[in-house]
């Protein structure tokens, strides 16, 4: 009877631990999938004024600043002039990216107020959005010039699920021109050189409260 029961809340107390990890997870996730289309969407809507004021001098540049401060007067920090340009870089490096498809509903209706507008997105022409990539991932490759080393890099990422230590370790040792270079017959010892010297990386999962830039970005920051 006594053993029945152990075993009877041993099952409870795993389903609860389940549920609690799969909504952390998961809102991890959203919230990583947002703050990147945001940062995305900030970068186009900055584009898009630059281009009304393009007969003025150093429209652009009143323009960054503009937006520093209205949005870290309104929403605190992770807003500051070099991240508003990183945003805008953000755009124009991936432009192509399909962001409207991944979006929540209440997110795109909440969109149709502002004057910038959403195009239609082609499957045939766009990039499809790797959810499994946060913000600090597409930071480091909007700094790859390459770009199809820039693209490889991030379907890599997104397939093999790396951590942002694992992205940035193999863009600075050059892991896709190495593989690139690389008998076929030789390929596999770089690929298995290359998760050993990232096991580590791997084997700490990215939580919530380990990524200040998510914090940010909820405002969570005292």
């Amino acid at each position: 009877m006594q053993h029945n029961q152990e075993a009877n809340e041993n099952i409870f107390v795993s389903d609860l631990r389940t549920i609690v990890s799969a909504a952390r997870d998961t809102s991890y996730r959203m919230a990583n999938l947002m703050q990147v289309i945001q940062n995305w969407l900030i970068g186009r809507r900055i584009v898009e004024q630059e281009q009304q004021g393009n007969v003025r001098a150093g429209y652009g540049k009143h323009i960054v600043e503009l937006a520093s401060q209205s949005l870290t007067e309104e929403f605190g920090q992770g807003f500051s002039e070099t991240q508003i340009r990183n945003f805008r870089k953000f755009y124009l490096t991936f432009r192509d990216l399909q962001i409207q498809q991944t979006m929540p509903a209440e997110f795109r209706s909440r969109l149709a107020v502002i004057q910038q507008t959403v195009p239609a997105e082609s499957a045939a022409n766009g990039i499809s959005l790797p959810v499994q990539l946060s913000w600090s991932h597409y930071e480091r490759l909007i700094r790859v010039l390459d770009p199809k080393a820039r693209i490889w890099y991030m379907r890599e990422a997104s397939a093999q699920q790396w951590d942002y230590r694992t992205l940035k370790r193999n863009i600075d040792s050059q892991y896709y021109y190495r593989l690139a270079q690389t008998p076929e017959p030789q390929k596999q010892e770089v690929i298995d050189e290359m998760h050993r010297l990232t096991a580590d990386y791997e084997r700490e999962e990215s939580t919530f409260v380990k990524n200040p830039m998510l914090v940010e970005f909820l405002g969570l920051v005292g």
